[in-house]
């Protein structure tokens, strides 16, 4: 029997990440590129084809080969592969799911981001043995994904689950989407370049300063572990009160929804999980009501950076033809 090839396509604030799989099987081609961050979808678009065309080649095969595709968008996707939102992206009322297959010739379905990799966790991850699994991903916003007996939750207008939009300091900082003091100004890489510029001003000294003339633009992952490693004060300071906070979101998403299990992922908890992930449970401990917290299994993400790429893959393997 021939094997069925699939792609999945991880369209990130960052970068675009492009894996292609068999039906039921491991990875064996990818590519990634920055996203474009001006500019129309149709800019993003080009890149999806090249990350494409670049991943199929790895694989050793040909675009022919390839069923079927599917792709994750950080935004809210209705029923036909339309995107009314990105905030990160400054795009809004994009049919995804048109422009990728006009470019790359194949049927493609379209979803949020972090419902593809919280549905990849469910499966094949962190929330293996769980009816039901809540997904967060501090990124370069908050994303958050729902899932229960293995289908994802969307909502009657495909919104569910968006964590990072929910509005936790009335007229707080002023977040992406346009609304004021959401998740996702604060526990962020959005919110962390804010702060960041607030020590600044104020004349406090930290390892993240001192690019300040990229406007902090390479500070990522890497450099926060380094300042946290070497001490530094203020990135102590930032991230463990944006682990607090988030722990109050996961106490807020237990009190609400009394999920199973909750997943959190990003390049942030990649690196430095095993020191934050204990401050998050702390918090949320604390905020939950009763004991809403016990037995909650809270774990930081085990596919990591492939997690949205198989997730669409997922979706791919299971819409039909």
């Amino acid at each position: 029997m021939t094997k069925r090839f699939l792609a999945g396509i991880d369209v990130g604030g960052s970068k675009t990440y492009v894996a292609i799989a068999p039906a039921g099987g491991k990875i064996v081609g990818s590519s990634r590129q920055q996203t474009p961050r001006k500019g129309s979808f149709d800019d993003i678009v080009q890149v999806i084809r090249d990350c494409f065309n670049s991943a199929v080649r790895q694989a050793g095969l040909r675009s022919r080969d390839i069923e079927s595709v599917g792709v994750g968008v950080p935004g809210p996707v209705d029923g036909k592969g339309r995107v009314s939102v990105m905030p990160n992206l400054e795009l809004a009322n994009v049919n995804v799911e048109r422009s990728v297959s006009a470019v790359l010739g194949k049927r493609v379905h379209v979803e949020n981001d972090v419902n593809l990799a919280t549905l990849a966790e469910y499966h094949l991850g962190a929330g293996k043995g769980l009816k039901s699994l809540y997904g967060i991903v501090p990124g370069t916003g908050v994303g958050g994904g729902y899932v229960i007996d293995g289908k994802i939750v969307k909502g009657k207008n495909n919104t569910a689950g968006e964590i990072g939009h929910m509005v936790v300091q009335l007229d707080g900082p002023q977040c992406g989407c346009g609304q004021k003091g959401c998740l996702e100004a604060f526990v962020s890489r959005i919110g962390l370049l804010r702060e960041l510029q607030e020590a600044k001003e104020k004349g406090e000294k930290s390892m993240l300063l001192d690019p300040a003339k990229d406007g902090f633009r390479s500070v990522g992952a890497v450099a926060l572990k380094s300042a946290w490693d070497h001490g530094d004060a203020v990135t102590h300071r930032l991230l463990t009160r944006q682990a607090q906070i988030l722990g109050i979101a996961v106490a807020n998403v237990v009190n609400l929804t009394g999920v199973e299990g909750i997943v959190i992922g990003g390049g942030v908890y990649e690196k430095l999980g095993e020191i934050l992930l204990p401050m998050v449970a702390d918090s949320a401990s604390k905020h939950a009501i009763g004991d809403g917290m016990a037995g909650v299994r809270l774990a930081l993400s085990e596919l990591k950076g492939q997690a949205v790429a198989l997730g669409a893959i997922l979706i791919a393997e299971n819409s039909g033809n």
